[in-house]
């Protein structure tokens, strides 16, 4: 099977360009999460496809490493679910305004 049929079912394997930097506005397009993100990933890794991420600042070449990895399935999980970046909003939030409420207790 060559790369195009093993990819061509890849969520925006139409951006996929091979031998070039594309530039995507933000990871967050990615609303299914790493199921949808890293095959794409994989798709540009194939196809030595650089991928710039404009809202996050953030470059993936094609062998990039685990620590960016990582930080991709951070950003991916909060794509599919927005629910934990709300939470940490609202933390942050509340830290501004009760600082004593939100220390470990020792109790």
């Amino acid at each position: 099977m060559d790369k195009y049929e093993r990819y061509k079912d890849v969520p925006h394997f139409d951006l996929v360009k091979e031998n070039k930097t594309i530039e995507i506005p933000s990871i967050f397009l990615f609303e299914g999460g790493c199921l949808e993100l890293f095959p794409f990933l994989q798709a540009c890794k194939e196809y030595n496809c650089t991928v710039c991420f404009a809202n996050e600042d953030l470059t993936v070449i094609p062998n990039s490493g685990t620590a960016t990895n990582m930080l991709l399935s951070i950003y991916a999980t909060i794509a599919e679910n927005p629910k934990f970046a709300n939470d940490y909003i609202r933390y942050l939030g509340a830290k501004s305004f009760t600082p004593e409420k939100l220390k470990f207790s020792k109790e």
